[in-house]
């Protein structure tokens, strides 16, 4: 049968492309397969990691399943050991084609952010990018807004059968919070950025329980149109880290209570110069830039010289997702 990607009723379960380097898994992939076993769960589905790489991939598989998969599936061909875009879109495009899953989370790494679109256009679906945050069961996500919105949640007539992946993100520099559904196809693709989900412990128990289950895969790398000679890795420090951050608002002749030094000590252990409306939004380092810019424009909105205003960053060490 031709895959079609409006016969929303033949897609299930809720999978998760788990990236590898080296044939090692990356954090991200414990991150999403532990937000997609909630998902799963919600669903009332299987969750399933798809894993691509080269020879013996197949040994990093079952690790995936310590953090919730129900089931992993490996594509392992020479080819593959080395990310290249038209190999990996190719294969994981046949194998969704083939299996129909309902959900398509993806990891919003360089790797991930090049190879979703190309997906998702190939596969005649919509893809969200950079969510924050996944719900499927109308009750929690209601109870979301309730927790973290401005939203008069009782006011407002929701559907409660919906069964559509929500896939919530910053809109407008992170001064508000889109919510974005795909209803008419499917898979429903998202990306979601590092360090924002929260991982899961991990449980040898799930894992020896786990199946794996190895796609017949064939790359034509004759076919392929780039071929990876060489990687170099660039030595410098570990970009993700919970540290020091200034922020200097403005430079200009505005208010002075705009040009004050934000700081953030740490981002578990908020500061005491953050401005309280700022405090009550960290939770996990979320979106911490666009929610300074946001409470800066919001402080700066009614000054006439806010076309003149300039923000400058201070970063001392900054948070890369």
């Amino acid at each position: 049968m031709a895959f079609n990607s409006a016969e929303i009723n033949e897609f299930s379960d809720i999978w998760v492309f788990c990236e590898q380097r080296e044939g090692k898994l990356m954090n991200t992939d414990f991150e999403l397969i532990s937000e997609g076993r909630k998902l799963a769960d919600e669903r009332g589905s299987k969750l399933v990691g798809i894993l691509l790489g080269g020879e013996g991939i197949e040994a990093a598989a079952r690790e995936l399943g310590g953090y919730g998969a129900d089931r992993v599936i490996v594509c392992e061909d020479p080819a593959l050991a080395v990310y290249t875009t038209d190999a990996y879109c190719d294969v994981i495009c046949d194998v969704v084609m083939e299996k129909k899953p309902e959900v398509l989370l993806i990891g919003a790494s360089n790797i991930g952010r090049d190879l979703g679109p190309r997906v998702a256009a190939r596969l005649h679906t919509g893809l969200t990018a950079d969510c924050t945050h996944l719900d499927i069961d109308m009750n929690k996500y209601v109870q979301f807004l309730r927790e973290s919105s401005t939203i008069d949640v009782d006011s407002v007539k929701f559907k409660m059968e919906d069964t559509n992946l929500k896939m919530t993100r910053p809109a407008f520099g992170g001064h508000l919070m889109a919510t974005i559904i795909c209803p008419r196809f499917r898979p429903c693709m998202s990306t979601v950025r590092p360090g924002v989900m929260k991982k899961a412990e991990f449980d040898q128990a799930k894992a020896d329980v786990c199946q794996i289950e190895k796609a017949a895969v064939k790359v034509d790398a004759a076919a392929l149109k780039t071929r990876v000679l060489e990687v170099v890795k660039e030595t410098r420090p570990d970009p993700v880290s919970h540290q020091a951050l200034s922020v200097s608002p403005c430079r200009c002749n505005c208010n002075s209570a705009n040009r004050n030094i934000i700081k953030v000590q740490n981002l578990k252990n908020t500061s005491a110069d953050i401005p309280r409306p700022i405090q009550n939004h960290i939770p996990e380092a979320f979106y911490v830039f666009q929610m300074f810019i946001g409470y800066i424009f919001q402080k700066s909105r009614f000054h006439t010289q806010l076309c003149k205003c300039i923000i400058q960053f201070q970063i001392l060490n900054i948070l890369v997702f």
